[in-house]
């Protein structure tokens, strides 16, 4: 009974650090202000075998230990894990411009990022219509 016992906790110890190594966040970018007085921090949660990732976004400023968290969206990406190539980011003075880039020109994602007062976190909302159309003619 004891021998047991003592399978069944192991095996349920193993399975819960199985299912907390592959259901944790892994960071993509730590990305700095030009200045370096804010850092912007992209982590993602991978799907279990293939479909939509779940990106978190947050920023730090430097001082700060504490990362505050801004959004949360889904990008579908039927690959490998995400890479350098799925984001871009562009500032000016202390307002970022970050691109998140899915498997399609369809799953292009752009938030506009003000760090000027309160951080503040806007979805630029874009026709898909037109990108449809230019990639249906190509």
């Amino acid at each position: 009974m004891k021998k047991r016992t003592i399978i069944i906790s192991s095996t349920l110890l193993i399975f819960i650090i199985i299912v907390t190594i592959f259901n944790s966040n892994k960071t993509l970018a730590k990305l700095n202000s030009p200045d370096s007085t804010y850092q912007i921090i992209i982590k993602y949660k991978p799907p279990f075998l293939k479909g939509t990732f779940k990106i978190s976004i947050y920023y730090k400023e430097k001082s700060s230990l504490i990362k505050e968290h801004l959004n949360d969206t889904n990008i579908f990406y039927d690959g490998a894990h995400l890479s350098d190539g799925n984001y871009h980011i562009s500032w000016e003075n202390n307002i970022a411009t970050l691109t998140l880039t899915g498997d399609s020109i369809l799953e292009s994602k752009e938030f506009i990022i003000n760090m000027l007062t309160v951080p503040k976190i806007t979805e630029v909302k874009k026709d898909t219509s037109s990108i449809m159309l230019q990639s249906n003619l190509m």
